[in-house]
């Protein structure tokens, strides 16, 4: 079965560790000089196997394999490092299954993740290229999120996506 892409980013929108992949695979590009450092800080996958994985994509995209989601397309339990990869080369759909064994959910890389994992000036750029990548009107969305990073918001208390996107998109910053 295929899906889109667009689909599926926006289900995983709470994900910042695909914001890293996607630093990292820019750096691999020599598109920064810290993509390489904010990816190690993340302790995800090692940078070697990872930029197997990128190689692939650059020469064949989307080439083996599936991602594993839930009935609502969010990641379930694996697939950030080839989601960030579709993200980054402009992939338009990919093939997935529905896993019915649903892993909960868990924004166990939003914001908390951001705050225990990053200093303030590497939140910054992280956030920076979130809200560049998914939101036209990103100084609003950054601004709410900086607000919520100030306050030490606990995001992992979330328990799906349209709540998150509720939290992030939330006019005001009464909590």
């Amino acid at each position: 079965m295929m899906a889109p892409v667009e689909k599926l980013r926006r289900a995983n929108i709470q994900r910042f560790d695909i914001i890293v992949s996607m630093m990292f695979i820019d750096h691999y590009y020599k598109n920064n000089d810290y993509g390489y450092k904010l990816y190690e800080l993340s302790k995800q996958h090692g940078p070697s196997k990872f930029t197997k994985l990128i190689e692939s994509f650059g020469d064949e995209g989307f080439k083996k394999g599936y991602l594993p989601v839930t009935e609502y397309y969010y990641l379930n339990g694996d697939g950030g490092h080839r989601l960030s990869c579709c993200l980054y080369f402009n992939i338009k759909s990919v093939p997935i299954k529905i896993i019915e064994k649903q892993h909960e959910y868990v924004a166990h890389r939003g914001l908390k993740w951001l705050q225990d994992t990053y200093c303030e000036k590497d939140i910054e750029r992280i956030v920076d290229f979130y809200c560049k990548l998914y939101f036209a009107e990103s100084e609003k969305v950054k601004n709410r999120i900086n607000y919520l990073l100030y306050n030490h918001y606990d995001d992992t208390k979330i328990n799906s996506v349209d709540k998150y996107v509720n939290l992030i998109f939330t006019t005001n910053n009464d909590d």
